[in-house]
């Protein structure tokens, strides 16, 4: 980045960091560039203008646009510089990052977010930032104002208290309004999502490609199963590829019913629905049938991750289900999914006991390299390790690795893993043998 004091062409005049902001005669050459300036980065290392600097910008720019042709702004200063922001806006922003540093000051975080422009906005991400009515209701008009947005990321960092920010009114009674620009969308939060429960009952965003919300906070969150459907209703089951909506300490759980309405969304590529498992309560609530309805759903999967870490409860997935997930999502390269293993060796031994595969699935190109199989417990001992290792061999070819909980279940799944690698190389030196 180039500073304002060695600047000597109009191509380094065009950018500028507030470290060159120093002193008055720096300031006059700064305003003698400012016309120039496409981009502004303002960031925590940087030195900050002093008040009487800042009163000197406001003073002298007498109503005129300090620089008329800004593009993009990154204000990560930290919360005490905020008040001034106002003054280096232009309407022809069209990114903006600004870092309110956790302040909890609701008059002056309104006021910024009501300042920044729309016309030509079309990316925006507001970092964190402590919520409330006031606040959810200054970024809403944001977002709804803003018709040429692209992308939205929003990390709350608290909520400080309050409603929704049009909690007395009825979504229902007026037609949505359609942000058709809008194709990536990510929202993190620690407390209740007032802001996406309203944005999504009075949005649709029929172009948005990726959507992501995670709950970051160890507090309830009693709004999950209610948020779920109104965010699928507001996207295009064609256009959306990346859907992640994560609970890192709750969640909703994950049913045929939720299945059934996530498989309109036949584009999707990443899929990551998850939640919290625990030792009292396991979330994961499919079984092979509804397995085998995704994979034939989304053929085009890359990542698919259902449930919580995987636990050790009794599920209803069997070999069964994995199989025609792989012989169908041939991209697929990574799986997180429950799946019972006394019900996987079973289903995987035929009266005999000679591994056997189920009919679905003969010769797999599935390109999965790593499984995450978390706290699944295995049984059986040793021939339950070879019947495991042998069938997801057959079933995923290419299996690099299988990440478990540590210290946990490594010995189980770690000589799983060093079965699979050591049929491989059998494998390997027996087509090699062929050849000579």
């Amino acid at each position: 980045m180039q500073a304002v004091t060695g600047a000597r062409s109009s191509a380094q005049a065009r950018t500028i960091s507030t470290s060159a902001w120093m002193t008055t005669t720096v300031f006059l050459m700064f305003r003698l560039y400012a016309q120039r300036m496409t981009t502004l980065y303002a960031s925590q290392n940087d030195c900050v203008p002093s008040d009487d600097i800042l009163h000197l910008i406001n003073l002298d720019r007498s109503g005129q646009i300090l620089m008329p042709r800004l593009k993009l702004l990154n204000w990560t200063t930290g919360r005490a510089s905020l008040p001034w922001l106002h003054h280096l806006l232009s309407p022809t922003l069209s990114v903006i990052h600004i870092d309110f540093n956790g302040g909890r000051t609701t008059p002056v975080n309104v006021a910024v977010i009501k300042a920044l422009p729309t016309t030509n906005l079309k990316h925006i991400a507001l970092s964190t930032l402590h919520t409330n009515a006031e606040v959810d209701g200054a970024v809403l008009d944001l977002i709804l104002n803003s018709k040429p947005l692209k992308s939205v990321y929003i990390q709350q960092e608290a909520d400080t208290g309050g409603t929704s920010p049009y909690d007395g009114e009825v979504e229902g009674e007026r037609a949505p309004i359609e942000l058709g620009n809008l194709m990536s969308m990510t929202v993190v939060f620690k407390t209740e999502p007032a802001l996406l429960s309203s944005l999504f009952n009075r949005t649709t965003f029929p172009n948005i490609r990726e959507i992501y919300v995670k709950h970051s906070g160890r507090t309830e969150w009693s709004g999950v199963d209610d948020l779920f459907d109104p965010m699928l209703r507001s996207a295009s089951p064609g256009a959306l590829h990346t859907l992640r909506y994560l609970s890192q300490y709750h969640g909703m759980s994950i049913t045929t019913f939720r299945i059934r309405t996530l498989c309109r969304f036949v584009a999707l590529r990443i899929l990551r629905v998850t939640s919290l498992c625990t030792s009292n309560q396991c979330k994961f609530l499919l079984s092979d049938d509804d397995v085998s309805t995704i994979a034939t759903a989304m053929p085009d999967l890359v990542e698919l991750h259902l449930g919580g870490v995987p636990c050790a409860s009794e599920v209803d997935v069997s070999i069964n289900g994995i199989a025609v997930l792989a012989a169908n999502c041939l991209k697929l390269t990574e799986l997180q999914i429950h799946f019972d293993t006394a019900r996987f060796i079973e289903k995987a031994l035929d009266v005999s006991s000679e591994p056997t595969l189920p009919s679905q699935l003969t010769q797999s190109s599935c390109k999965l390299t790593q499984l995450i199989v978390g706290r699944i417990s295995l049984s059986n001992g040793m021939n339950g390790y070879w019947t495991v290792a042998t069938a997801l061999l057959q079933i995923f070819p290419n299996l690099g690795s299988i990440k478990y909980s540590q210290h946990t279940f490594n010995g189980d799944w770690g000589e799983v893993m060093r079965i699979i690698k050591v049929q491989r190389k059998v494998t390997s030196l027996m087509a090699s043998s062929a050849t000579v």
